[in-house]
């Protein structure tokens, strides 16, 4: 679509969160890139983005732009926990410690939004559901653990 008319600004609705996904919706042309799952005002968001001619990412993508531009691509920890990069981990502890999304955000200085993008990706990483399953996680595997 870029190719024939390209006034035209592609934003690409998505159900999957993979970095190839959006890798191939820019590199097709697409000036936007969000999550079906988004919330009204997040899309209208996109969409005004979009629009003006900018690049919209979903703030679920955040993490992939940053992980490919710092290099972060190193698993920590042993089993599941290994496929997490080091900034999932550092999010998922303190939540599964009790920190809120905002405390977390203030502490990396970071948006409480890319936190929330962090914690959803780690927590399908680990195959969790809910918070309770991240603490019941965290304790097996000494994160609560104060040292």
């Amino acid at each position: 679509m870029h190719q024939e008319a390209p006034e035209v600004k592609v934003l690409v609705p998505s159900a999957y969160e993979g970095r190839s996904y959006l890798q191939q919706a820019l590199q097709a042309g697409a000036r936007g890139f969000v999550l079906q799952r988004a919330a009204p005002d997040d899309l209208a968001q996109a969409i005004r983005t979009a629009a003006r001619g900018s690049v919209y990412l979903d703030p679920a993508f955040l993490g992939h732009v940053v992980d490919g531009l710092s290099g972060e691509h190193a698993p920590v920890g042993d089993g599941p926990a290994a496929r997490l990069s080091e900034r999932e981990a550092e999010v998922l502890k303190p939540i599964a410690q009790g920190f809120s999304n905002k405390q977390i955000a203030a502490r990396l200085r970071i948006s409480a939004k890319t936190v929330e993008a962090h914690k959803v990706r780690a927590m399908e990483k680990l195959g969790l559901r809910t918070r309770v399953d991240l603490v019941q996680y965290a304790h097996r595997h000494g994160w609560l653990e104060r040292g």
